[in-house]
């Protein structure tokens, strides 16, 4: 009896433990608003310097080309099962920087950023629709519909929030 009620009490911690690390899920009605919000207090920038590590958004490489992309911000880093990344790192409210990353072999390695990977950010809504589109030198590089927005409310760090945004690519510049 004994032995059997600590199986079932380890077994029942062991559960809560998991289910409690991986944190609470909500989803964040989607807006312009709220996508500037997250997007502003993700902006971790030195004055009169950009550091492409300290906006850790991410997008799995070997899915970015695809209908459907999800970008992930983290305190924390970049989930260790993806290797190869694309990082947008904002550096003011409706700018960022597109790079890519290459994190499981040492050492990592960043691409160095070009004049092509600076995007202006323009996020409106149209027809009950969030619409979110990349301008490279003020032309239209891609537009995304935003289609889901997750916050992930981290009990393993004190205020550690995660957000994965899901977005549809509409329309991509065919010249990139």
């Amino acid at each position: 009896m004994k032995l059997t009620f600590k199986i079932i009490v380890f077994t029942f911690l062991s559960f809560s433990t998991l289910i409690f690390a991986q944190g609470v899920t909500n989803d964040i009605k989607i807006s312009k608003k709220s996508i500037e919000k997250i997007f502003k207090n993700s902006i971790y920038q030195p004055k009169n310097k950009i550091t492409i590590p300290s906006n850790p958004w991410f997008s799995d490489n070997s899915k970015y080309n695809a209908d459907t992309i999800q970008i992930i911000n983290s305190n924390i880093g970049v989930n260790p099962s993806i290797c190869n990344v694309k990082n947008w790192t904002f550096y003011r409210k409706n700018s960022l920087i597109i790079t890519t990353g290459s994190y499981c072999k040492e050492p990592p390695t960043e691409s160095s950023t070009k004049l092509t990977d600076y995007f202006d950010v323009k996020i409106y809504e149209e027809d009950n629709q969030t619409f979110l589109e990349l301008y490279n030198q003020k032309k239209l590089d891609e537009k995304f519909v935003v289609i889901n927005i997750q916050q992930y409310n981290s009990l393993s760090y004190i205020n550690e929030k995660k957000y994965t945004i899901t977005l549809q690519r509409i329309e991509k510049n065919a010249c990139r």
